[in-house]
C-alpha cells in the first residue's frame, strides 16, 4: 500500500465512525477491515486475490480505438469547427497531439485553427457563435473572439490525454467510497448529493460483500475529497460474481462507453455479455456478515436489479430482484427506504458536527388521525393529502385498472373489485330498474335505458309477429302467439274481414259447387 492509500483508509475510517451512525460492533468490524489490508483481502473473492496488486487493484490498458467513442472534447471539436474538420480531413490523432500538417509542414492545430477562422468572412465566424450556443457553452459571449476562446477552453478541459487510458479492476475501498464523488458528473452515491434518502449512507456496508467488484476507466488524473485522493473516473460500473463464475455488470455510469461485450473481451476472467437487468443472478458467495446502523437496520446501497435472499442456514446472498432498498434485521428481509431526513450531503454533517441518526425521518402526519408514519406506509388520497393505511381505507379505494385513488362515494364496486368512473363504464352498467351491476356484454338496451335480463323480462316482451319490444301489459295471446296490441287488432280485423267475405260469398260458392256436380 502507498502512503496515500493508508492515509485514505484512515480518513475514511474517521468519517464513517463520526458521521455514518454505524452501531458499535459493526463499526469495529468495518474498522478492522479497512485499516488492515490483509484482513480486507479476506473479503475479496479468491478468484481475484492472485491478480490484484498490493493496492488491491489490477490495471488493464484500454485499446486506443475505444477512446474516440467517449472523448467529449473531440465530439465538440467536430461539431463547433465542422467546416475546418472537413476542409482538412482531420483525424483523432491530430486532435490528441495538437498537430496537423499544412502544405507538408507540421504546425500546432489550435494555433492554425484560430488563424484559419480569423481569415474567413463574417458568416463563417458567426457559425462559431451559433455552435458554441448549441453545445451549451453558457459563457460563449457576444463576439466571435469570445466564443472561440470559450469553445477552445471547454474542448481543452474535456479532452482526453494523449496517452493510454486504463481500466482498473478495484477492490481498494477508497475507490468504492469515492465512486461518484469529486467528479464532473454526479449520482446518488456522491457523498455530496442532496437526495433525501442519503443513498451514500450505504457505502460502508459494501465492504463485507465478497461478490462485488468496481470497474472504472481513468486517464490517470486524481480527484480529492477531504484529503481522500484517488484516480478520477471517466466511467465506472459495479460488477457481481454469479454462481456461474461470471462477473455480471450492473450498470454503466454516467453512460455506457464500453459495451458489456467489450468488457468481456478485455479481462482474463469471465465477464457476462449481458448486464444484471437481463441476467438471472444468484451471487456465488454469501455476504461475510452484515453491517448495521444505530436503527438496527442493515447498511447497503440501493440495489439495482437485485435483492437480498436468505438460505435456511441464515446466510445472506444476493439474487435477481426488484430495484430498491433491501434491508435485513433480526426478523428477516424487507424493502424500505432509509430513515434519514437529510439533504445537505456529508459536508453538512461535518460542518454541523452531527451524524445521520440526528436526522431521523419522523414520518409524515396522517391528514385524518394526525398520527405520524414512515413515508413508505403512507398513501396519497384522491384529495392529494397523505393518509395512514387505516384512514385511507375508510375514505378511499384504488381503481383496479388504473390504480388511481377514488373517494369511496365516487367509486363503483363489482364482484371483481373497485373501479373509477371511466374504467367502470368501459366494463359495466347499472340496471335501470333494480340498480344491479351488469356486465356490458350482458346488458339489454331499450328506449335508451339499460336493463339486466331478469328486469327486462319482467317488464317487456317481444311481439312474435312484428318483433317490437313492448310492455308486458301490451301483449295479448292470439292463436297461440303472443303479440302486441297493434298486431292483435290487425289480426282481429283481418279475421273479421275473412268471415265477412265467406258470408258474402257463401251462396255463390254453394251454387257453383252444385252446378259443377250436375
Amino acid at each position: 500500500m502507498t502512503e496515500q492509500d493508508i492515509k485514505n483508509f484512515e480518513l475514511i475510517n474517521d468519517i464513517v465512525r463520526d458521521y455514518f451512525s454505524i452501531r458499535g460492533s459493526s463499526y469495529e468490524k468495518f474498522k478492522n477491515i479497512i485499516l488492515n489490508p490483509e484482513v480486507r483481502k479476506e473479503y475479496i473473492a479468491p478468484e481475484f486475490r492472485g491478480i490484484i496488486g498490493e493496492d488491491h487493484r489490477a490495471h488493464y490498458t484500454l485499446p486506443n480505438e475505444k477512446k474516440i467513442e467517449f472523448d467529449d472534447g473531440w465530439r465538440m471539436f467536430q461539431n463547433i469547427f465542422y467546416e475546418f474538420f472537413h476542409e482538412f480531413n482531420m483525424g483523432y490523432q491530430n486532435y490528441l497531439s495538437n498537430k496537423i500538417k499544412i502544405n507538408g509542414q507540421e504546425v500546432k492545430l489550435f494555433k492554425f485553427l484560430r488563424k484559419w477562422y480569423d481569415e474567413k468572412d463574417e458568416y463563417h465566424r458567426n457559425t462559431i457563435l451559433q455552435k458554441a450556443r448549441e453545445n451549451s457553452i453558457t459563457s460563449w459571449g457576444s463576439s466571435y473572439e469570445e466564443a472561440f476562446k470559450r469553445a477552445t477552453e471547454k474542448i481543452g478541459a474535456s479532452k482526453l490525454p494523449d496517452k493510454d487510458l486504463q481500466i482498473t479492476l478495484s477492490f481498494n475501498y477508497a475507490d468504492w467510497f469515492m465512486c461518484s464523488t469529486a467528479e464532473n458528473w454526479s449520482s446518488c452515491l456522491n457523498l455530496q448529493s442532496d437526495y433525501e434518502a442519503c443513498f451514500w449512507s450505504g457505502l460502508p456496508g459494501l465492504i463485507v460483500d465478497p461478490n462485488r467488484v468496481l470497474l472504472y476507466i481513468t486517464d490517470g488524473k486524481t480527484k480529492s475529497y477531504r484529503g481522500i485522493t484517488t484516480k478520477r473516473f471517466i466511467n465506472r460500473t459495479w460488477g457481481m460474481i454469479s454462481e456461474n463464475d461470471e462477473i455480471v455488470p450492473i450498470r454503466h455510469y454516467p453512460q455506457e462507453f464500453l459495451s458489456d461485450e467489450d468488457f468481456a473481451n478485455l479481462f482474463p476472467f469471465n465477464v457476462s455479455k449481458e448486464n444484471m437487468e437481463n441476467y438471472s443472478f444468484v451471487s456465488k458467495y454469501p455476504l461475510k456478515g452484515i453491517l448495521y446502523n444505530k436503527f438496527d437496520e442493515s447498511i447497503y446501497i440501493y440495489q439495482d436489479f437485485t435483492a437480498f435472499s436468505k438460505n435456511p442456514n441464515g446466510d445472506i446472498y444476493i439474487e435477481s430482484g426488484p430495484s430498491g432498498f433491501h434491508k435485513v434485521n433480526d426478523i428477516g428481509l424487507f424493502d424500505e427506504d432509509t430513515r434519514y431526513d437529510y439533504t445537505e450531503g456529508l459536508d453538512g454533517l461535518i460542518d454541523s458536527n452531527s451524524e445521520l441518526i440526528d436526522h431521523e425521518d419522523n414520518g409524515i402526519m396522517c391528514s385524518s388521525c394526525g398520527d405520524r408514519c414512515h413515508e413508505d406506509d403512507m398513501l396519497f388520497g384522491a384529495d392529494e393529502q397523505m393518509y395512514c393505511e387505516n384512514c385511507y381505507s375508510d375514505t378511499f379505494c384504488n381503481c383496479d385498472v388504473c390504480g388511481d385513488s377514488i373517494f369511496l362515494d365516487d367509486a363503483h364496486f363489482t364482484n371483481d373489485g373497485c373501479y373509477c368512473e371511466e374504467h367502470f363504464s368501459d366494463r359495466y352498467s347499472y340496471c335501470e330498474d333494480c340498480g344491479e351491476v351488469i356486465n356490458n356484454d350482458e346488458v339489454i338496451e331499450h328506449n335508451n335505458k339499460l336493463y339486466c335480463f331478469d328486469c327486462f323480462n319482467e317488464q317487456f316482451a317481444e311481439c312474435e309477429s312484428c318483433n317490437t319490444i313492448v310492455d308486458n301489459d301490451e301483449i295479448q295471446e292470439y292463436d297461440g302467439d303472443f303479440v302486441c296490441n297493434e298486431c292483435y287488432k290487425e289480426k282481429k280485423a283481418s279475421e273479421k274481414e275473412e268471415v265477412a267475405w265467406w258470408i258474402k260469398n257463401y251462396y255463390l260458392i254453394c251454387f257453383t259447387y252444385h252446378l259443377n256436380q250436375d
